[in-house]
């Protein structure tokens, strides 16, 4: 028995460090004759989901919007300049919305990230590309509600990091399209109010921090060989 499995994983690895030079092989006299375009661009649109947990002293009706609100949209973009065919540096945008609306009541989110990107991506035999990325940048926050016709707004801003997988199809040389995750990363613990002309900004308890924490499942289009 034990003979038989080594004998699978000798086999098993050969095949794989074959194929491993094959690519390797395949892929350097790509580069050597058509050589790879420094800058990439990328733009992207799709679902989001908040994750960031609900605390328990919330009343149960409001639980329920809270949950509808965990859901949004996403759309954003990116620019990387590549160092080397498999390792790039720029800065990216994502821009969130959520949105809640009942009778008269209506309330509206929106996130915006700014942030220095890195990305690293696998080119396989067939040119279609797998993606992983890490970012850190700067995240604002608007939330606007309206009830009854009186209206208030919470703005605040925070540090935020996220990470990122993604998968590219070839479309042409110069273009692919592309399926991505991400999770980025924020909580804020200082906001400012605004309500009938007065504005203070407010200190938050630990038990009120507003987590930004969120997973973007996006599809996009990225220019550049």
């Amino acid at each position: 028995m034990k003979k038989s499995l080594l004998l699978l994983l000798v086999c098993v690895s050969w095949t794989v460090a074959g194929y491993a030079q094959e690519m390797s092989e395949t892929r350097n006299k790509s580069v050597r004759d058509d050589g790879f375009a420094r800058w990439q661009y990328r733009l992207q649109g799709g679902y989001v989901r908040r994750i960031a947990r609900i605390s328990d002293q919330v009343a149960p009706g409001t639980q329920d919007y809270l949950k509808k609100m965990k859901s949004g949209y996403t759309f954003g973009g990116d620019i990387h300049y590549f160092i080397s065919e498999p390792l790039g540096f720029g800065v990216k945008y994502t821009h969130n919305g959520y949105q809640y609306t009942e009778a008269d009541f209506k309330d509206k989110i929106r996130m915006n990230y700014f942030a220095l990107s890195g990305l690293n991506r696998l080119i396989l035999r067939s040119e279609d590309e797998v993606l992983l990325g890490v970012n850190v940048g700067y995240q604002s926050y608007r939330d606007q509600l309206a009830a009854s016709g009186a209206e208030l707004a919470i703005t605040g801003g925070t540090l935020g990091a996220g990470v990122e997988i993604g998968y590219a199809f070839r479309l042409s040389p110069g273009t692919k399209a592309f399926l991505n995750l991400a999770l980025i990363s924020g909580t804020i613990t200082k906001v400012n109010v605004e309500t009938g002309g007065r504005k203070e900004t407010v200190k938050l308890d630990k038990d009120e921090f507003e987590g930004l924490g969120r997973l973007e499942l996006t599809l996009g289009l990225r220019f550049g060989k």
